[in-house]
């Protein structure tokens, strides 16, 4: 194993009895959640971000590993937070928002998941070729624009190029995930940029129209790209969650 490069280290903030565990996506690491996790936390609620394995150190250490793993360190962080707090809420960026909804479907004691721009259909020449370049290039190098450097400037630590192998097992986590959202019964608050140049803005609608949850909610990004907690929209996005829990507070108050 790789180093884990600093800028892709875990954090943790500490609140009140109410938290929430924040996901990053596939390749990526906490620093995409930096801003939104400080923004949550100021609002009073306690914030754990972890590192998925494979994630903030190697293309090579990523392509070891499968959802399978990136799963079970959710699961465990996720069953830590709710023996030491009153609620805990999930909420995942793209890949981590999968990984959400899986432990919604799988788990009791969630109070509610939030997903920004995650993944049923996906952009991209990688995904009709990805079975067969596993075998002959086993990592495809990302396409680097503005933005993407613009968001690298301001300490966000991504790989930047995909590991086939790890692509394709997260493709597999997509079809158990749809699956499984008729057994996500908590509440449900969907993000999706409406110009998201990773997935399809169709794969927001799969997740809302098949979720099993009565309370679910979807908001349309207009100005945000796919990273959108690192986009001009990050002050709607902290506003919509801060309602969305508190709203779901005062439900089991009552």
């Amino acid at each position: 194993m790789a180093e884990i490069h600093p800028q892709a280290r875990p954090f943790f903030l500490k609140g009140n009895d109410i938290a929430c565990l924040l996901i990053h996506g596939f390749t990526t690491s906490p620093s995409e959640m930096r801003d939104l996790g400080e923004r949550l936390n100021y609002e009073g609620f306690s914030v754990s971000v972890p590192l998925l394995p494979g994630h903030g150190s190697s293309s090579e250490d990523l392509n070891r590993t499968t959802w399978r793993e990136w799963y079970a360190w959710i699961r465990d962080e996720a069953g830590i937070l709710r023996e030491n707090y009153r609620q805990v809420y999930l909420i995942g960026l793209s890949m981590g928002g999968l990984l959400a909804l899986k432990a919604a479907a799988d788990m009791e004691g969630r109070s509610g998941v939030v997903t920004i721009n995650s993944p049923i259909y996906l952009k991209g020449s990688l995904v009709p070729f990805a079975p067969v370049l596993k075998f002959i290039r086993p990592y495809i190098p990302k396409k680097i624009d503005d933005n993407y450097r613009e968001m690298k400037m301001r300490a966000r630590f991504a790989y930047d190029d995909v590991p086939v192998r790890a692509f394709l097992s997260m493709r597999e986590l997509i079809r158990l995930v749809v699956k499984s959202l008729k057994n996500v019964r908590v509440p449900l608050l969907i993000f999706q940029s409406e110009t998201d140049e990773s997935i399809e803005e169709k794969s927001a609608l799969v997740i809302k129209n098949r979720a099993g949850s009565q309370d679910k909610k979807l908001i349309w990004l207009k100005n945000s790209a796919h990273v959108a907690t690192m986009g001009p929209e990050i002050h709607l996005i902290n506003k919509e969650i801060t309602g969305f829990i508190r709203q779901n507070m005062d439900n089991n108050v009552r």
